[in-house]
C-alpha cells in the first residue's frame, strides 16, 4: 500500500509520513513478529507485564 518511494517529507505533503507510520504500526503484518502488527505485539507485551 505504501511503497517507500512514495514517502516524501515535504511542506506540500506534511501528513504523508504520519499516514505511513500509522499503516506500518497498525496494519502491516511483520514476519519477524509472527505475522502480527507492531501494535499487537506492543499491547500483548504491555498487558502481560502489567499483570505480573
Amino acid at each position: 500500500m505504501f511503497p517507500s518511494s512514495q514517502i516524501i517529507l515535504s511542506p506540500e505533503n506534511p501528513g504523508r509520513f504520519t499516514q505511513w507510520f500509522d499503516w506500518y504500526n497498525q496494519e502491516r503484518f511483520h514476519q519477524n513478529l509472527d505475522n502480527q502488527t507492531p501494535n499487537e505485539v506492543y499491547w500483548q507485551y504491555t498487558t502481560i507485564h502489567q499483570a505480573a
